[in-house]
């Protein structure tokens, strides 16, 4: 069985803290056994070979 994979990805406004927020429940993914893969940008959705 493949192992489930989660994309994190955060950045833009500073306003919203978004390495705060998402640093709250990526251990809860991996826990639950995902596999995470963290991006700094939404530049990520621009290729759909990456993930």
């Amino acid at each position: 069985m493949k192992q489930p994979q989660a994309l994190v990805v955060r950045g833009g406004w500073d306003g919203h803290q978004p390495y705060e927020a998402t640093e709250l429940f990526i251990p809860f993914l991996k826990d639950s056994g995902y596999d995470v893969r963290v991006e700094e940008s939404p530049k990520v959705y621009a290729d759909a070979g990456t993930w």
